[in-house]
């Protein structure tokens, strides 16, 4: 695996998130593996975290 791509969801009001989609990728660029979440539970987003860093960026 080269690469993974978060598909990620923001409730911006709450500061929670949750992972929809996972998908990891080769070196060449090719899906390798793809793994759905069901979207019923959120996170809260803990400060300082790399979530938080994401967070700030999405929800300003």
């Amino acid at each position: 695996m080269s690469e993974m791509i978060i598909l990620r969801e923001v409730d911006c009001p709450n500061k929670k998130s949750r992972i929809l989609e996972l998908t990891y990728c080769s070196e060449e660029g090719r899906v390798i593996k793809r793994e759905s979440y069901d979207p019923a539970g959120w996170d809260s987003i803990i400060p300082e975290s790399v979530d938080d860093v994401f967070y700030c960026a999405v929800c300003k």
